[in-house]
């Protein structure tokens, strides 16, 4: 039996990293997915923020990732007529947009669509990434109004179907389109393998002190910047590292300044990006992720720190919730910096023996989000939905 083709168009793909999630559920996506559906992916011929495009990568021609199709696009590629064509040729069952604020990778084909400009209609997926909670709303406020307001008007998302990663997107998604948007509720996927086991042996505690790592885009999204003002009353040794892309370079100054101001006890490197097969490896090497991040779909990073045994110290801005009673982590509200600082300073307390039920606690955590099968079956769902529905 043929598989239906989906064309998924994504700013970011494999082998790109720096764009961190987006990259990552669409990737696991196709893994989890892939014995039902043909996917085809378009996308961007370079990673986030780089001059060059990926080496020994042709635009011209389609490239195996795996079992799928990417078709890799240049600069000067990426424009209606050239989308417009690749959809003709290959005439997929549905289209799949893993972004909406995106120019070229979601706009042009929401427009091809909405004007009938291609050889028939496929029914379009949306799959927004936390695009529409307020904290994302706000940054480059005037332009994403202005955006909506003109899609509104010219019904650009009239006959879209929108993917919320959890209930709170999904009533996001609500307020900004309206009640009569078709919303389902389909979370994102982890990747597809078994844990491996822990061949590190057990993990070291020093008492007195806490080594923290912040992993993610430096983007204001990400709330580096609040990370960081909450530690300049903290009077607990904190070590803290951070790992990802310089998305914004004047936001990253702003937070060197407050850098300048934290006191003696804590330290902070910024140790640059990294490649995704080296997470796990950094997350080994910490105590704790601190994250308190103003949103997220799903939160990545935070699955790769529970299965590297570090436990997470996060904002109440995500769908992860319950980690403490499983000893993988805190979820903190974001109006409530003394509980994080307290939270830091209980773990530094904390000495190898007290510390390794939350190391243990985190990977079991991991394993029990890996193994679930029943978010794998609402995306299938979703996509035998759409394709039906046409």
């Amino acid at each position: 039996m043929t598989r239906p083709i989906i064309m998924a168009f994504s700013s970011w793909f494999l082998p790109g990293y720096k764009a961190g999630g987006p990259i990552r559920v669409l990737a696991n996506i196709i893994q989890q997915l892939e014995q039902d559906f043909c996917f085809k992916v378009v996308t961007r011929d370079r990673d986030l923020g780089d001059d060059k495009p990926f080496a020994n990568i042709r635009g011209d021609c389609w490239t195996k990732v795996g079992s799928n199709d990417v078709k890799y696009l240049g600069i000067r590629e990426r424009t209606p007529w050239v989308l417009r064509n690749i959809i003709r040729k290959n005439r997929p069952d549905l289209i799949y947009l893993n972004s909406f604020f995106d120019p070229a990778f979601s706009l042009i084909p929401l427009f091809l669509g909405r004007f009938r400009l291609l050889s028939h209609d496929f029914p379009i997926v949306i799959a927004p990434r936390g695009e529409f909670a307020p904290a994302a709303l706000a940054i480059k406020s005037r332009r994403k109004a202005l955006f909506c307001h003109i899609a509104k008007i010219i019904g650009l998302c009239k006959r879209v179907i929108w993917q919320a990663g959890s209930e709170h997107e999904a009533r996001d998604i609500h307020q900004v389109w309206g009640e009569e948007a078709e919303v389902v509720i389909a979370p994102d996927l982890p990747p597809c393998f078994l844990m491996p086991a822990d061949e590190r042996g057990e993990k070291r505690k020093v008492l007195g002190s806490v080594r923290a790592v912040f992993l993610s885009r430096l983007a204001p999204i990400k709330n580096l910047l609040g990370a960081l003002q909450m530690l300049i009353t903290a009077n607990t040794p904190i070590q803290l590292d951070i790992y990802g892309p310089m998305e914004d370079t004047a936001y990253w100054e702003t937070c060197q300044q407050c850098i300048a101001l934290l006191p003696k006890n804590i330290s902070v490197r910024y140790l640059g990006p990294i490649e995704n097969s080296e997470v796990g490896a950094i997350f080994s090497q910490y105590d704790l992720l601190y994250l308190p991040t103003l949103g997220e779909s799903f939160g990545h990073v935070i699955l790769e720190a529970l299965l590297a045994g570090c436990p997470v110290l996060i904002s109440d801005q995500t769908p992860w919730h319950g980690l403490e009673e499983d000893k993988a982590g805190w979820v903190v509200p974001l109006d409530n910096p003394g509980q994080f600082r307290d939270i830091l300073h209980r773990v530094a307390q904390m000495d190898t023996k007290e510390y390794l039920p939350w190391h243990h606690g985190a990977r079991r955590y991991a394993l029990k989000i890996c193994n679930n099968q029943a978010s794998v079956a609402s995306s299938r769902n979703l996509f035998k939905y759409a394709i039906e529905k046409r």
